[in-house]
């Protein structure tokens, strides 16, 4: 297995639960399913308009100190901080990178890198990367480019598991996973 030793993890449904069906539901009364329900990735659209989504991602953001992380995300975090360089991304505008900062260390989450960026992450990744995230199009994306991918499951993107995409329930796996591989990485890179 060939590991570059870069770990890319996403922010939104990743490390933390954003609720942004529940933001379209309170703002606009919209009758969205819960984020974490949503059958397809574009599930908004059937709801609200594309202004009123980019209120809800923006008034989910901007109270992202509300959300705590996942349980076990932020130990098993920490337990990888000296064995992987730690990349956390999100798209969302670039002036948002002191908020994500600030919540990644009042959280006690480790990174190496923040990359928050408005655009595609697609530039990120790399053959033998590992890549932590939920949205299938950035899942599609870094297994095209040869990385390794994670995901916690969810309806939407439940798919990208035939493409290669390795499914799991919570963070006490990724840990698993992520240790097995760094021992396995370990023992035939040295």
């Amino acid at each position: 297995m060939k590991l570059t030793g870069r770990l890319l993890v996403d922010m939104d449904s990743t490390l933390y639960y954003p609720p942004f069906g529940e933001a379209c539901r309170v703002l606009w009364g919209a009758n969205c399913p819960p984020t974490r329900e949503a059958k397809t990735w574009l599930w908004y659209e059937e709801h609200v308009t594309k202004e009123q989504w980019r209120q809800a991602i923006d008034f989910v953001h901007s109270r992202q100190g509300f959300y705590p992380p996942f349980p076990k995300a932020a130990v098993v975090m920490r337990m990888l901080a000296d064995k992987f360089h730690i990349i956390v991304t999100s798209q969302r505008p670039a002036s948002k990178k002191i908020a994500v900062d600030w919540w990644l260390a009042s959280n006690k989450i480790p990174a190496h890198d923040t990359y928050i960026t408005p655009n595609s992450k697609d530039a990120l990744w790399r053959k033998g990367d590992i890549v932590i995230d939920d949205a299938p199009h950035n899942i599609i994306s870094a297994l095209e480019q040869g990385a390794h991918v994670l995901t916690l499951s969810y309806p939407y993107n439940e798919h990208t598991e035939a493409l290669g995409a390795k499914h799991v329930e919570d963070w006490g796996m990724i840990g698993e996973i992520l240790e097995g591989m760094y021992k396995h990485w370990k023992t035939t890179s040295t």
